[in-house]
Parts: structure tokens; C-alpha cells; sequence
């Protein structure tokens, strides 16, 4: 049976489910296959762990879950920009 990146990485999820990699390798694969849906859920799934060693690598991991699921407040959306001459 072949697995695909997004399987393994679930089945790597699973096995540990208190480490962050495995959940932040997942999430970033969600947003190269466009899936935000999934992206969404796994941000929020990781901002909901407790933390047992709280190092710079899990601070940086959750500081992007969290501007994935409240939005980055520094991005702009050219849509939303008025211009008037």
C-alpha cells in the first residue's frame, strides 16, 4: 500500500499527538494543496495543545497557527483598498 505525504503526516500526528512538527508539516502541505479548510482545522487543533516544552521552534510554530486562524493584521488585501483619483 502507497501512502501519499498528507497520509504519513497524519499517521505521524496520531502516533505523537503532543509534538508540533509533524501538525506544522501538515498544515504547511494543506496550504501548497490549497486545501484551507484543513489548514484552518489543523492551525486551531495546534493552538489548542498544551505546550510541555516550550522552546523558540514551538513559539514560532504557534505564532503562525495563530495568524492563520485569526488572520495576519499586517496583510492588506488589494481588493479592499479604495483608490480614488
Amino acid at each position: 500500500m502507497k501512502l501519499d505525504g498528507s497520509t504519513k503526516l497524519e499517521k505521524a500526528k496520531y502516533m505523537q499527538p503532543a509534538l508540533y512538527y509533524p501538525r506544522y508539516l501538515l498544515m504547511e502541505l494543506y496550504t501548497r494543496m490549497n486545501k484551507e479548510d484543513y489548514r484552518q482545522e489543523e492551525a486551531s487543533d495546534m493552538l489548542a495543545l498544551d505546550t510541555k516544552v516550550d522552546s523558540e521552534a514551538v513559539q514560532e510554530i504557534r505564532m503562525k497557527a495563530q495568524e492563520i486562524v485569526l488572520g495576519d493584521p499586517f496583510e492588506t488585501k488589494i481588493e479592499n483598498i479604495n483608490i480614488q483619483e
